[in-house]
């Protein structure tokens, strides 16, 4: 190993969304612990894209190449296959690159470029099967299962799914669940009466907060079933509903709008869309609910959970009964709304136990789930490829 010997970190965009917010928080840890040199590669752009560049040299996959005068030139009697192809390996051969770590199961059509240079690649897979699917053709999913060295899983949820689906073996797997920088995070906390005047709602508001883009896999369309089915059975309580996350446009917004019309419950649900500081929110409501059909240890959760907020969730959805257990929330059956509902009510009804089990979430975060234990674990996962060590600062 040579000394100027660099990671490569690869990612799918810059989104304000999950595996995007990780994957920044991750960076920003490394930066500050480690040693050893690096470059990211982004496939697509997005809001955050600034903030990746502050840690380290960034590349867009999606930008066009950018060639000067003598090579446009060149092209005209010598065109290139694949100019992309050829920068991407020119520069990882630049840059002295000696491992890849992708971030999600997303950038197979990368794949190649990296197994042409022989780079080994430690694949960190958020995804379960649903969003494995459609967020890849299937040749890039196959290329991504056939040329990973290493998977990293954020749940046991995945690991499962990656062994019953795609034949991962087990001891090629190793289990890191996602994290949160917890002392960040717990800086946000507000008076949940500020929260309350700024969306002009009474003041003793009971808040039942849901989060992620708008569309299936998150259940958005469920919260809405859940905001009708409580608002009936507590038609006195000041209930109200907030959803942080997704854009307020296309067709599955119109519907979701549609129904909050016909249910009456536009003074209910308020939609607050993508903000740049969900954290303030999270800390006014006083439940969180995760409706979404599938999601692997959604970082929504574990935020809420950090300021004191019990869970709920549904049973088969993904990782988060992993963490919510039998002390921080409640774990319902697969989509049963009412079982949520009655779940809720009885949080509703008892303080002590919603600031219990709101505690427990708390703690279970801050020992589980910080991102200094998880940045250690990964340091120690890439560190296990002999040819590539990263000294961390102790």
């Amino acid at each position: 190993m040579t000394s100027v010997s660099k990671i490569l970190f690869v990612g799918h965009e810059a989104t304000r969304t999950g595996a995007p917010v990780l994957f920044l928080n991750l960076l920003k840890w490394f930066k500050s612990n480690c040693s050893t040199p690096f470059l990211i590669i982004l496939r697509i752009d997005g809001p955050l894209r600034e903030q990746y560049e502050q840690i380290a040299p960034t590349y867009i996959y999606s930008d066009p190449i950018r060639e000067n005068r003598f090579e446009r030139f060149i092209a005209k009697f010598k065109p290139t296959r694949n100019k992309k192809e050829l920068f991407y390996k020119n520069l990882l051969k630049q840059e002295n690159v000696e491992l890849v770590y992708a971030n999600t199961a997303t950038n197979g059509e990368l794949y190649e470029i990296f197994k042409s240079l022989q780079l080994p690649i430690l694949t960190h897979v958020h995804e379960l099967e649903y969003a494995l699917r459609v967020c890849n053709s299937n040749s890039d999913l196959e290329r991504i299962m056939r040329l990973t060295d290493r998977f990293i899983v954020a749940s046991h949820a995945v690991k499962n799914n990656l062994t019953v689906n795609h034949g991962i073996a087990a001891n090629n797997m190793i289990l890191c669940y996602d994290f949160i920088p917890c002392e960040e995070i717990e800086s946000y906390r507000t008076e949940k009466k500020l929260v309350c005047q700024e969306l002009n709602i009474p003041l003793d508001s009971f808040i039942i907060c849901g989060s992620g883009t708008m569309d299936w896999r998150k259940g958005t369309d469920l919260f809405i079933q859940l905001a009708n089915s409580l608002v009936h059975n507590l038609r006195n309580a000041p209930i109200y509903f907030l959803w942080v996350g997704g854009r307020k446009e296309g067709h599955y917004y119109e519907e979701l709008i549609y129904d909050v019309n016909k249910l009456c419950l536009e003074t209910r649900v308020i939609f607050l869309c993508e903000q740049v500081a969900p954290w303030v929110y999270y800390s006014a409501c006083d439940v969180f609910a995760l409706l979404s059909r599938e999601d692997p240890f959604p970082l929504v959760c574990l935020d809420s959970a950090t300021l004191g907020k019990p869970i709920l969730c549904f049973e088969k959805s993904g990782g988060m009964p992993e963490f919510v257990e039998d002390d921080a929330g409640f774990i319902v059956p697969y989509l049963d709304i009412e079982a949520m509902c009655s779940r809720i009510i009885q949080l509703y009804e008892d303080d002590t136990l919603r600031q219990r089990l709101g505690a427990r979430a708390a703690a279970k975060v801050r020992e589980r789930h910080d991102i200094e234990q998880s940045g250690r674990q990964i340091v120690g996962i890439i560190e296990s490829f002999e040819s590539c060590k990263c000294q961390v600062a102790t």
